[in-house]
């Protein structure tokens, strides 16, 4: 209805009927109120969008000031042991003696080596 500000409101009797002025009135009346609570919900104090602008402020105020450091310490501690644990991995591996089995061939063993290779295999050929 051409309705855009409760401003733009007029009592015009001779070219609206009455039914339209109605209209009119309805429409400006409902612009007023979504007016006056956007005003309210903007500029009013404590309104909806400045507490949460003052939370959000605490909240980043907070986890500078405290939570970041605390996330710092908790990463340079955890690099300090990963190092130390790596260095203490690499001492442990020095320690460990590995064993491997190498083929001898048949040429290089004694005849008592080769009764007990006997021996060994006609145990496990009854297992």
């Amino acid at each position: 209805m051409g309705q855009l500000e409760p401003s733009d409101f007029s009592w015009d009797f001779l070219s609206d009927t009455l039914e339209n002025m109605m209209k009119r009135l309805q429409l400006v009346s409902s612009l007023v109120v979504v007016n006056n609570e956007i005003n309210e919900i903007l500029y009013q104090e404590p309104g909806v969008l400045t507490t949460t602008i003052y939370n959000a402020s605490e909240t980043l105020e907070r986890f500078n000031t405290i939570e970041q450091p605390k996330i710092e310490t908790i990463m340079d501690s955890v690099e300090d042991n990963l190092e130390v644990t790596e260095d203490t991995l690499k001492e442990m591996k020095k320690l460990f003696v590995i064993r491997q089995k190498v083929p001898i061939p048949e040429i290089e063993l004694t005849f008592e080596m080769k009764e007990k290779l006997k021996a060994f295999e006609m145990d496990t050929s009854f297992l």
